[in-house]
């Protein structure tokens, strides 16, 4: 093997280039050491779990190449990783940088008004107190988006009240909103930030937006998500278990708040992510949004 004789290389005329060289080998042999040494993250559950949707024919002719794609988990969070995913019907996926993911079905064929099932499962990798080794950190954290409403003057008076009572910080704005936003049935629309701080009344989609609008107006990153909060021994995703909550990020990584459900930074139920809301590109739809079809010969629906 080749090798540098380093006294000779500082004795010679080349004194400082080679100081700075040795440097820069001692600077990369450190970071390829901290990249590939360190512990890799830890999950401590691993699970297998389904969901089915029904596609069904409304009309009296035979549909063949029937398009429709469906959401599945997000890749790796801190939370969540997703080991492997397999469906009744083959699928092509598409995916975004934050790490969102289609499943695209294009060969479902129905009879007339006949209706077929498509089943999921998933191999997902859990950690409910988070793993501080995965970072997540993106400017987007702190923009605007639809339905945030940075804007909007409720932002701003709701952020003047908070400061001159409790501070704002994460903790006071899950406490600002698990007491002062009444908590409604399913909202069939998303209304926004500016909805639940003007009426103080929302669904857990509200929940989600007020807390991002409040967090990023007063420079605390945040996101929100859409996806299925669950028992760890249950293995079915319902429809029912769908659900809209925020993570902040502080003291070096990102922490749940649930302000509709009364839970902060911990849970004991199993928040399983689907989809990033609060983006300003990327894989964006309703926040309600499970599937996406735009055939209107067929009728989906989540089992």
């Amino acid at each position: 093997m080749y090798q540098i004789d380093i006294n000779a290389l500082l004795a010679s005329k080349w004194k400082w280039p080679a100081a700075i060289i040795i440097v820069v080998m001692t600077l990369l042999a450190c970071i390829y050491a901290f990249t590939f040494f360190q512990p890799s993250a830890i999950y401590s559950k691993q699970l297998t779990l389904r969901y089915q949707f029904e596609v069904r024919n409304s009309t009296n002719e035979n549909l063949s190449s029937v398009a429709l794609s469906i959401f599945a988990p997000l890749k790796k969070t801190q939370y969540q990783r997703v080991d492997g995913i397999t469906a009744s019907h083959e699928f092509d996926v598409s995916s975004d940088n934050f790490g969102q993911q289609k499943l695209i079905f294009n060969g479902v064929s129905l009879p007339p008004h006949g209706a077929d099932v498509i089943t999921i499962t998933l191999a997902v990798a859990i950690q409910k107190e988070g793993n501080p080794k995965i970072t997540f950190v993106a400017g987007d954290a702190l923009f605007d988006a639809e339905h945030v409403d940075l804007d909007a003057s409720s932002v701003a008076l709701t952020s003047l009240a908070l400061a001159k009572n409790d501070g704002i910080n994460p903790l006071s704005i899950y406490r600002w909103l698990n007491t002062n936003i009444t908590s409604v049935d399913f909202l069939p629309e998303d209304r926004g930030a500016d909805y639940a701080l003007t009426y103080l009344r929302g669904d857990c989609t509200e929940f989600m937006y007020a807390f991002l609008a409040l967090s990023r107006f007063n420079g605390i990153p945040s996101w929100g998500y859409a996806g299925f909060v669950v028992d760890e021994s249950e293995t079915i995703l319902r429809s029912a278990a769908y659900h809209n909550w925020n993570e902040f990020y502080s003291e070096g990584g990102w922490h749940l708040a649930d302000a509709q459900r009364q839970q902060f930074r911990t849970s004991e139920k199993i928040y399983l992510a689907f989809r990033v809301i609060g983006l300003t590109d990327g894989l964006t739809s309703s926040s309600s949004h499970r599937y996406i079809s735009h055939d209107p010969r067929i009728a989906v629906r989540m089992l």
